[in-house]
């Protein structure tokens, strides 16, 4: 759910330009504890129950405590609800009190759990009601949560609930929610003693590593009759170690310690400047030598500051200040390329007849196979790992061929990847040369969808060349005998992001140039520069893009929480947009009993709208691939989710992704958004902040340590050691190392 769209810039942890206005924000002069930072887009919105968008998070995760976070080992903690396991173990590493095989979770909120304003002062106590208050703002449909979702997934009668919110136009919406909560049909309830209680729709052992990001976190009750406590920072409420003193669009973003905070002696850090920045890749690293900056991360790209500061990443310079990571929070998340089967030139009418051929063309498997077989990934994902690759690769490390990680979950040692080359084989998936698929094609760093399509990951072989040309034929008669595609080469958009269009944006340009090449007079990818963020991320949300780009990094700690986001109605399709060309409102509108089939519910529809479905929707043998496609599977994820655990899920979910990705070709793997290693340079002392990829505890300030000169490269390796291992004790124990403050 987190970071659904994510600016280009952000999988190198780069920011980069700063305007000349940020002096402004220096008007009230920082104290001495001061981390200067950066952001690269503009917060929106400033409440916890509407938003899941990285920008927003970026901030709020430091603004808002979420029920619980993860500390620096990977261990998941109280925050807002205190620790109550008095059985807590390797076995058992719980917070709170599980009950009815980890369907009910029971917690107890902090007395001192409170709400300050933006200034700092405190307004009151957070209650057990503040909970309440969120079901309230998500499962309203008026308030348009983007966390509905996760709700409809986890919460016993979230789904019901807001679908009768939907439809019931007799009663309102506070009538149905007081039914729904009085007769206990509602999975969210206080309990006596300053509880919370969940009662969950499956078995959830992982659903801890949920309560670590906002979705379940409290609000007041003002933010569901004042709507500017969305988008007005100075009406906010906020429980976390700091609070937005001062916010300026495209310049600043001021946060300060909240002296209110119930962990306030835990960071020793006053105060947060995150300065705007866009630009050239060297430009944060000139501003770090200019005393702008004093916390800034090293970009590949950025040759003069990486000789100076890094070196070889694999024998590195010893310089002060400089840390070096061999993991990040973002090995996690996994970019994907989408096709928008419905462009919104044809429904818009602003272009329509090349809105139609593109919704068309893109509904066809051939098409898509024809675009992932000529996108040259490696032409993108370059700029960010040609620092790594060495000189005799022409594949990048930074591609990924799954969405689910490799190692993210495994079973008895055996991982996700392992579970999915599998999958393949049992499907004959193979290669053109009918090889069986192998642990090494499908890992990071290959391009297996080439291999996979032309029996070549050299786009100079004759053997790719070739099969590409087999390819290309296919899509020339498929072409010939659709009225709608026969004249012309079919245009498609992809939006571009105009904060990297100076730097990797080049290498995405080159990339697209280079597959028009390929597929000149068939198919033809023209970018679309958007006048700013906001603008490229209404393009790829209205359906004005029909190749987007965005990645998703886990929410909880179980792959379920990244194939969701591919059902028919998940939140991927957003930009893919079956719902709106199959005329739905969501999947159980349209799975309206345990046998219908997709043949019965794509008939029910076309019943529905016949003209639609006869200009709009490709048909093949009388029904839609696309729709049978997306339709067994999001039924069958349901199925393994509510049914499955242990190994047969772990098995059944690589299957569903194997399909996907290498059967129907619905999305594209494309690449991994962390580079194999980063390098930081920060007045922060390394080995403090969670770098958990679940939840949003990595983009807290959390127990911060504040230096006033850099640490000497023998200091941070010696902190390094120490960390290691502790880490490797919590591994063992999970009860060492534990802040009595904390954990009580």
């Amino acid at each position: 759910m987190k970071k659904l769209l994510t600016t280009l810039m952000s999988i190198s942890l780069v920011s980069t330009i700063v305007t000349s206005s940020v002096v402004a924000c220096k008007k009230n002069k920082d104290p001495e504890k001061t981390i200067v930072t950066t952001f690269k887009a503009n917060p929106q919105k400033w409440l916890t129950s509407k938003s899941f968008s990285a920008e927003d998070i970026n901030v709020l995760a430091n603004t808002n405590a979420n029920p619980l976070a993860t500390d620096e080992y990977g261990r998941i903690y109280g925050d807002l609800f205190s620790f109550t396991n008095n059985n807590y173990s390797a076995n058992a590493p719980y917070v709170g009190e599980s009950s009815n095989k980890n369907k009910t979770w029971t917690y107890t909120l902090r007395n001192e759990a409170s709400w300050s304003n933006y200034k700092g002062k405190f307004i009151r106590a957070i209650t057990t009601e503040d909970f309440i208050n969120t079901a309230k703002f998500v499962l309203n449909p008026e308030n348009a949560s983007e966390l509905i979702n996760i709700w409809k997934e986890f919460i016993v009668g979230a789904n019901e609930l807001y679908n009768e919110a939907k439809t019931n136009n007799s009663e309102s919406f506070d009538v149905i929610f007081e039914k729904y909560s009085k007769n206990d049909r509602l999975g969210i309830k206080v309990g006596e003693g300053n509880k919370i209680i969940f009662n969950l729709t499956k078995s959830s052992p992982y659903f801890e590593s949920l309560l670590t990001y906002s979705c379940f976190s409290p609000i007041p009750e003002e933010a569901l009759q004042d709507s500017r406590l969305i988008t007005d920072f100075r009406k906010g409420f906020y429980s976390g170690q700091f609070v937005p003193t001062d916010y300026k669009q495209d310049i600043y973003v001021v946060l300060d310690k909240n002296s209110n905070y119930h962990f306030k002696n835990k960071t020793d850090v006053d105060r947060v400047r995150m300065v705007f920045s866009q630009g050239s890749s060297s430009r944060e690293r000139e501003l770090y030598e200019a005393g702008t900056l004093d916390t800034f991360n090293l970009n590949s790209n950025d040759e003069l500051g990486w000789k100076k500061y890094v070196g070889d990443p694999n024998e590195t310079l010893k310089k002060d200040g400089v840390v070096k990571y061999t993991t990040s929070p973002d090995d996690a998340a996994s970019w994907l390329m989408f096709y928008n089967y419905l462009d919104s030139d044809y429904t818009k009418g602003t272009n329509k007849n090349r809105g139609l051929r593109a919704s068309r063309a893109l509904q066809y498997k051939e098409v898509r196979k024809l675009i992932e077989a000529g996108l040259n990934r490696t032409d993108w994902a370059t700029y960010y790992s040609k620092v790594y690759d060495g000189k005799n690769t022409n594949i990048s490390s930074q591609l990924r061929n799954t969405f689910v990680p490799s190692d993210f979950v495994n079973f008895k040692g055996k991982n996700f990847l392992q579970y999915e080359v599998d999958a393949l084989n049992d499907l004959k998936i193979t290669m053109n040369d009918n090889k069986e698929v192998n642990e090494t094609d499908l890992q990071d760093g290959g391009d297996f969808v080439r291999k996979l399509l032309t029996n070549s990951d050299d786009k100079n072989s004759d053997t790719y060349k070739n099969s590409f040309t087999k390819l290309l034929n296919t899509v020339k008669e498929i072409k010939s005998k659709d009225e709608a595609l026969k004249d012309g080469e079919i245009v498609l958009i992809s939006a571009k992001d105009p904060t990297s269009a100076s730097s990797v944006g080049v290498y995405k340009s080159e990339m697209i140039a280079q597959f028009n090449e390929l597929a000149k007079g068939v198919i033809k990818i023209e970018e679309k520069q958007a006048v700013d963020w906001n603008g490229y991320s209404d393009m790829l949300k209205n359906g004005d893009s029909d190749i987007n780009f965005s990645s998703w990094s886990p929410d909880y700690q179980d792959p379920m929480t990244y194939l969701s986001t591919l059902k028919i109605d998940g939140d991927f399709d957003l930009y893919m947009r079956q719902q709106q060309l199959f005329k739905f409102e969501d999947f159980n509108s349209i799975n309206t009993s345990e046998t219908i089939t997709a043949n019965d519910a794509y008939k029910n529809l076309k019943q529905k709208n016949e003209e639609w479905f006869k200009e709009v929707v490709v048909e093949q043998n009388n029904k839609s691939e696309l729709f049978e496609s997306r339709f067994n599977y999001t039924k069958e994820v349901l199925n393994i989710d509510k049914n499955l655990d242990g190994e047969e899920r772990i098995k059944s979910f690589a299957k569903l992704e194997a399909q996907s990705l290498y059967q129907d070709f619905v999305v594209m793997a494309f690449m991994r958004r962390s580079p194999k290693m980063t390098f930081t340079i920060s007045k922060g002392e390394p080995f403090r902040l969670s770098r958990s990829a679940a939840g949003s505890s990595s983009f807290k300030f959390f127990n911060s340590v504040y230096k006033s000169n850099l640490l000497t490269y023998d200091e941070i390796e010696e902190l390094r050691k120490i960390y290691e291992n502790k880490k490797n004790e919590v591994l063992i124990n999970p009860s060492t190392n534990r802040d009595s403050d904390i954990w009580s």
